[in-house]
């Protein structure tokens, strides 16, 4: 299989004074496009010298060698103890021949002490007669494990045979009688595989929802064991499932939400801290947030925040399922084809169902198939198939500017009674009786060109920050998400120790799944926090910060200040710092203005006591 991932810097620049580098690829001469390079095992030293040429324009570091002795210690330590470098460029494959041999031989690669090379080079790797009757005299008797041969198995499921294997096949097996010992095998293997699901059908669960208050009742398997349940026709509720008439006991769906009138209650946003300079005014905000996985790349393209999210490579796959069945993401309504990045219209409740019934189908077979290829794969890869049906959770924290930022790009614009709203709150407020209105039709007047789940978590973004009321700091008192709920269980604990729980109860979000408590001991909260200082993890120190001195206030700062010439007193021509944008550009430290992050000081190597 083609491996089709690729790294290539596209720029490296170096300034020439100071020596600072910016890393975007490649110092290759332009005329060549052969190298030789050294592949060395960072456990051990011991290194592998190949030859190779660029692929695709762009070189694949993913490959570090076809060495039959580096095969066999990159699977005993495993790639990352590995790295590659490349020691010489080439013109061609001829002079890459040349320059291998005299690698190998300069570096004395053939000495197994400290290398892994078996072969001179040059010629393909032939290892001459001698080496190659030592290898056949070491094989000559040997027997494949039990291991090996399972492996082998696996390598040849699901491979399609050619129309004139299958055709060898059946002559080869042409008036072969088969024993009833075998033939009863057969029979239970087939079973084993009707019982897996082989062949049948899938079975969709249906959802039944109170017709008045929209809420969740229960779920079925099918239309007869619900028929059998509620006395409703199977026919009728089939139909309502299918889109063709509305049920008028129940509404019946192939849709899970929490209540089928309000389908965008599960996407939430509650603000943990948000807190005031007192003397300059500036806000610091942590959110916490749940939406749909599918918006979760545009979210992050927000980069002023500090971000830590649910990562799918640190959940279990069997919890990562539980968390779906009981809460799946289904589109809450299905805009239907348009041109451009938003459309304007909304399928009818037939569409709508058909569609259900599809993303439902598509749910099961994604699920079915992730638990059976977890048997054997990691989570790490398992997981992604099941992202389109998740909800997510992640902690945000930022300015006010920054939001506000996010709010004017991504909130909804409701066009209602001659004037536009951010909000639907704002808007209900102005005007009561709009409060009956369907969440269908508050769509079908929202002109907002973002994705309407992203809308609706923005919206809800914006509706929490107009409603909250920060705290006001004083100089050297801290912003530190989850400090309420850390002192509900414990107002006896310290300082250092209330940020060390919130730099872990921020770092838990990447493995915990919704609805989990924020539980964890001080003892662990210590041993973690110096683990993820020790170890670089500090994107979950960028939500602590504390509220800067006046002097931090006027030592930190951001971005380009001009400078202007003035007469000194000894009637000199000095320069000095523009003051007009000295003032603009004080008080800031990374994405955080009036606040100097918590993460700050773990870089500088400042331990939290001597803050």
């Amino acid at each position: 299989m083609k491996n089709n991932i690729k790294a290539e810097i596209v720029a490296h620049s170096k300034r020439a004074g100071t020596g600072e580098e910016i890393d975007i690829f490649s110092n290759k001469p332009p005329d060549k496009n052969y190298y030789i390079y050294k592949t060395t095992n960072l456990i051990n030293g011991k290194f592998y010298v190949g030859k190779s040429s660029m692929k695709n324009n762009s070189i694949d570091y993913w490959y570090l060698g076809s060495g039959v002795l580096l095969k066999k210690a990159i699977e005993k330590y495993g790639r990352d103890s590995f790295k590659k470098e490349i020691i010489e460029w080439c013109s061609s494959f001829e002079e890459s021949n040349e320059r291998e041999k005299y690698w190998i031989s300069t570096l004395n690669a053939l000495n197994l002490d400290i290398a892994y090379n078996i072969a001179t080079g040059g010629d393909g790797g032939y290892l001459g007669e001698e080496v190659n009757r030592r290898i056949s005299e070491a094989l000559k008797g040997r027997k494949h494990t039990e291991e090996f041969k399972q492996h082998i198995s696996k390598l040849n499921k699901g491979k399609k045979l050619s129309k004139e294997h299958i055709e060898a096949l059946r002559k080869a097996n042409l008036g072969i009688k088969r024993s009833d010992e075998y033939k009863q095998k057969s029979r239970e293997r087939m079973l084993k595989k009707y019982e897996d699901g082989f062949q049948n059908p899938h079975k969709v669960e249906i959802y039944k929802y109170d017709k008045q208050t929209g809420e969740y009742i229960g779920s079925y398997l099918s239309c007869t064991e619900a028929s059998i349940d509620t006395g409703i026709s199977r026919k009728a509720i089939q139909n309502a499932c299918f889109g063709r008439n509305k049920n008028d006991g129940f509404i019946w769906s192939r849709a899970k939400f929490k209540n089928y009138y309000n389908r965008f209650s599960v996407i939430k946003a509650e603000i943990i801290c948000h807190s005031k300079r007192a003397s300059t005014g500036e806000e610091i905000i942590t959110y916490k947030l749940t939406y749909p996985r599918c918006i979760h790349s545009e979210l992050m393209t927000y980069h002023m925040m500090s971000v830590n999210s649910a990562s799918s490579r640190a959940i279990p796959v069997d919890k990562l399922i539980s968390v779906i069945e009981e809460t799946p993401f289904y589109p809450c309504y299905f805009q239907l084809q348009h041109k451009g990045m938003q459309g304007n219209s909304y399928a009818d409740y037939s569409i709508e169902q058909k569609a259900f019934k599809i993303w439902n189908e598509s749910l099961y077979n994604q699920v079915k198939i992730a638990k059976e290829l977890s048997k054997d794969v990691t989570k790490q890869l398992v997981n992604r198939l099941l992202e389109p049906y998740q909800y997510h959770c992640c902690l945000m924290t930022g300015t006010r500017e920054s939001f506000e930022h996010l709010f004017k790009q991504r909130c909804p614009i409701y066009n209602v009674e001659g004037l536009k709203f951010a909000s639907k709150k704002e808007a209900i407020e102005l005007y009561p009786h709009l409060k009956n209105m369907t969440d269908l039709e508050w769509l079908q007047c929202n002109s907002g060109q973002a994705e309407i789940h992203f809308m609706d978590l923005a919206e809800k973004m914006y509706d929490a920050l107009n409603e909250s009321t920060p705290d006001i700091l004083k100089e050297d008192e801290w912003h530190i998400p989850f400090k309420k709920d850390i002192l509900s269980k414990n107002d006896m604990i310290s300082l250092e120790n209330i940020i060390k729980m919130s730099v872990c109860l921020t770092a838990k979000v990447s493995y915990t799944k919704i609805g989990d408590e924020n539980t964890i001991t001080i003892e662990k909260a210590r041993e973690m926090y110096d683990r993820l200082k020790d170890s670089g993890h500090w994107s979950c120190f960028g939500h602590i910060a504390k509220c800067m001195t006046n002097e931090d206030y006027r030592s930190w700062y951001k971005g380009f200040i001009s400078t202007v010439e003035y007469i000194n007193k000894d009637n000199e021509l000095s320069t000095a710092l523009n003051t007009h944008e000295l003032s603009k550009a004080q008080g800031y430290n990374k994405n955080l203005k009036g606040f100097v992050s918590l993460r700050q000081y773990v870089e500088d190597g400042v331990e939290l006591k001597e803050i």
